[in-house]
């Protein structure tokens, strides 16, 4: 009986302070706002740098796979030019 009582659980302390995430996001959208949109030829130069790396692996991947690298690389480049982090919890 006792294996199957429910364990109390201690709640963690949030990593960060709402006040500091509200300021965080605040000042990017800041960013973004002064930033604009990319122009024509920098979209042009990252999408020929991104056909010139993948070139060697077209053959090897699907299109689903291509596509979302492409994706990923024209977005991160999207952040690069504008001077943004990347908002994902896997880029801590």
């Amino acid at each position: 009986m006792a294996e199957t009582a429910p364990i109390a659980r201690q709640h963690a302390k949030p990593p960060f302070e709402v006040a500091d995430v509200r300021a965080f996001v605040a000042r990017n959208a800041g960013t973004l706002k002064a930033a604009g949109h990319i122009d024509v030829a920098e979209m042009l130069e990252a999408r020929s740098t991104l056909d010139l790396d993948l070139k060697p692996y077209r053959g090897r991947m699907t299109s689903d796979q291509l596509g979302m690298l492409e994706k990923q690389f024209l977005e991160r480049k999207l952040l690069e030019s504008a001077g943004l982090p990347r908002l994902s919890l896997f880029y801590l």
